[in-house]
């Protein structure tokens, strides 16, 4: 199945529209600029990201410039590190999971928890969990070396 949808403004059509597949059959949304050629892939699984399906041929020279000037901006933090666990891991799932009374945790040790485990979640090294067999959290004091 093809459908086009063609956003439209005072001025007449607007030179983007969005098909259910690109030029071969699949079954992904793709939104295509037909200006610049370029073809976007929608994820549907968050429904607001939109991925480039296409590099652009031929890069635009004045941001080329701009952007070798701070590659800081167009690389992902820690990307030099990549992540190689030594540890493996098991949950085991014999018998019930195990219970904790929930209590709360003193002021300071709950702001350096809450912007440690954001700082994972944005790098990617790690992401919420879906196992009813998981705490929310185990925090621990690290021993001084």
């Amino acid at each position: 199945m093809f459908s086009t949808l063609f956003v439209s403004r005072k001025h007449g059509r607007e030179e983007i529209a969005a098909t259910d597949h690109p030029p071969r059959i699949s079954r992904f949304l793709f939104i295509k600029d037909k200006r610049f050629n370029i073809s976007f892939l929608i994820d549907i699984g968050s429904g607001n990201s939109l991925i480039p399906a296409v590099q652009r041929k031929t890069p635009i020279p004045k941001f080329t410039a701009f952007l070798s000037k701070f590659p800081a901006i167009t690389r992902p933090p820690c990307a030099d590190y990549p992540v190689k666990p030594s540890i493996l891991h098991y949950i085991e799932t014999l018998g019930p999971p195990v219970f904790v009374k929930p209590r709360r945790l003193a002021f300071d040790r709950l702001q350096i928890t809450k912007t440690e485990i954001q700082h994972m979640l944005d790098l990617g090294h790690t992401r919420p969990s879906k196992s009813n067999y998981a705490s929310p959290l185990h925090d621990k004091k690290e021993r001084q070396f």
